[in-house]
């Protein structure tokens, strides 16, 4: 679970130092992924170069999940002008887990839908719930990739580093399905939300104004605490009966919400505009993974 709150190699937002190594856009929190790579037997230095982190950090991750460990012949790389850049994986991948649909990651590489297929199987990425994949109109998409990065980023209970990213312009926050989680565990933890503010970098009504949108509960300002207690948090999920879901409605749309529920108010309004007649354009956000509790 996530250590304490105040600590700041915990979920403090920070800059990295740009000699660091990986840069913090590039770090991958997915286990599933690389147990497949593993398992579809890609040596260390593809998957380092595939997820644009460094060996060790790889072989770390290998051995704390009991992997086999990946050979280490040297990365073999196609001199055909078709071929798949090594900075083009990740994006790949990320996308993938965003749960955009296989034609629509293809437009941004200028490939078929069935190349896609084929190189998701290659690397052997994990398959996706079908009701969670969506076709985002070119505007999305454009939206998508304008996303600038700043160099920060959360640190997740397992260490791993969740970007903070902002759109260009009005250098708002991107919110992504690792953020929402790591939010909503902070959240249900009781920690106050000027302190998640403070730490993330951003105003606390961007933090409250995000907690009512993925439908987050209330709050007794009286229990409010500025140390996470996984204990707290781990009580309140399990009491409350609280998880973080797919809304079956609104497709690329996840929420918190209680054991029981499939629809998000998002989703009922959704509903309502079709039974009236207006046709929604759906559209997803640039997420880089999607998990459950």
């Amino acid at each position: 679970m996530l250590a304490s709150i105040a600590a700041p190699e915990i979920v403090r937002a920070s800059r990295a130092p740009m000699d660091a190594s990986p840069p913090a856009h590039t770090t991958f929190r997915n286990e599933a992924v690389l147990r497949g790579m593993v398992a579809r037997g890609h040596g260390l230095e593809a998957i380092s170069a595939y997820l644009q982190q460094s060996p060790d950090e790889i072989l770390d991750a290998v051995v704390r999940l009991d992997l086999p460990t990946p050979h280490d012949r040297p990365l073999r790389q196609s001199s055909s002008p078709k071929a798949w850049k090594a900075s083009d994986y990740l994006p790949l991948i990320q996308d993938w887990l965003a749960g955009f649909h296989a034609a629509t990651i293809g437009e941004r590489f200028g490939r078929s839908a069935g190349a896609i297929w084929a190189k998701v199987r290659w690397l052997g990425l994990p398959k996706r719930d079908r009701r969670s994949v969506a076709r985002p109109n070119r505007e999305a998409a454009a939206a998508r990739e304008a996303i600038e990065e700043v160099g920060q980023f959360v640190t997740d209970e397992d260490g791993n580093r969740i970007p903070l990213q902002r759109k260009p312009g009005t250098g708002q926050l991107c919110w992504i399905r690792d953020l929402d989680i790591v939010l909503g565990k902070l959240w249900l933890g009781n920690v106050h939300h000027r302190v998640i503010a403070k730490l993330w970098g951003v105003s606390p009504g961007t933090i409250s104004s995000r907690a009512s949108r993925l439908e987050l509960p209330p709050r007794d300002r009286s229990q409010l605490v500025t140390q996470y207690d996984p204990a707290v948090a781990a009580r309140n999920i399990a009491e409350g009966g609280f998880i973080y879901r797919a809304c079956k409605s609104k497709p690329g749309w996840f929420f918190w919400c209680q054991r029981g529920r499939t629809i998000s108010k998002l989703g009922r309004k959704a509903l309502q505009r079709r039974s009236s007649g207006f046709c929604e354009d759906y559209s997803v956000s640039y997420d880089l993974g999607s998990l459950a509790l």
